[in-house]
C-alpha cells in the first residue's frame, strides 16, 4: 500500500472510498460509511475506515495527478460537509484527487441499471400494446367476415326462395300445358302422364335450389 492509492472497502450495497495518506491513515468522506448520519470529509485509520471489512486498491494507471498532489487535493477539502450519494460521494471525492473531476463507477452503473430496467418496461408495454391492437384486428375482421358471409348467405336464401315460387308456378302451368304432358307421355305412357309432369318437374326444381342452399351455407 503506497501513499496517494485509491482504497476501496465493501459495505452492504455499495462500497467505500479513500486516500491513503501514509502512517495507516485515510482521508474519506464519510458520509454514511459508519452509519445513516451524513459525514464529513475527515481522517480515520486504516481500521476505522475498513470497519470490520477488507480493503483493496483500485488501480489508475493513467492518472493525472501523482500521488503527492492527490494528497494535497485531498488535503484542500478536509472538513468539507457536502455529502450527496449520488452527486458528491466517497468516490466522487477520491477520483476528484487522482483524476481532477467528479466520477463515481457504482453511481453511473445504477444510473444505467435503472435506464435500462425503464427501456424494457417500455418495450414490454409497447409490444402489449401492439399485440392488443392486432388481436382487436383480427376479431373485428373475423366479425366482419361471418357478417358478410351472414347477409350473403341471407340473399342468396331469398333469391332461391323466389326462385322456388317462380319455379313451382311455372311448373304448375306447365304440368297443365298439352306440351308438359306430351313430353312425359313420350317415356312414361299417355295414362301417367297428367300425373307425373307436376311431380316430376317439381322434384327437378327443389334439387335445383336445395343445391343453391348448399352451395351458401
Amino acid at each position: 500500500m503506497n501513499i496517494g492509492d485509491h482504497l476501496v472497502t465493501p459495505r452492504t450495497g455499495y462500497t467505500h472510498h479513500g486516500l491513503y495518506i501514509g502512517n495507516g491513515e485515510v482521508i474519506h468522506y464519510s458520509g454514511f460509511a459508519n452509519g445513516y448520519s451524513s459525514g464529513e470529509i475527515a481522517i480515520a485509520s486504516l481500521e476505522e475506515f475498513a470497519n470490520g471489512r477488507g480493503i483493496s486498491i483500485k488501480n489508475h494507471p493513467l492518472r493525472i495527478h501523482d500521488a503527492a498532489k492527490s494528497v494535497k487535493r485531498a488535503y484542500s477539502r478536509l472538513g468539507e460537509d457536502w455529502y450527496n450519494v449520488l452527486l458528491n460521494n466517497c468516490e466522487h471525492f477520491v477520483t476528484w484527487c487522482i483524476q481532477g473531476f467528479h466520477s463515481s463507477s457504482q453511481v453511473n452503473q445504477m444510473i444505467t441499471a435503472v435506464a435500462t430496467a425503464y427501456s424494457v418496461l417500455k418495450q414490454k408495454e409497447t409490444l402489449r400494446t401492439v399485440t392488443t391492437a392486432a388481436a382487436h384486428h383480427v376479431i373485428q375482421k373475423e366479425a366482419e367476415r361471418q357478417v358478410t358471409h351472414a347477409v350473403t348467405s341471407s340473399l342468396a336464401k331469398s333469391v332461391a326462395n323466389r326462385s322456388l315460387e317462380a319455379a313451382t308456378a311455372g311448373a304448375a302451368a306447365y304440368s297443365a300445358s298439352t306440351a308438359g304432358t306430351a313430353l312425359v307421355s313420350t317415356f312414361v305412357g299417355v295414362s301417367t302422364a297428367p300425373v307425373l309432369v307436376p311431380v316430376l318437374t317439381t322434384v327437378f326444381v327443389l334439387t335445383a335450389v336445395g343445391a343453391i342452399f348448399n352451395w351458401f351455407d
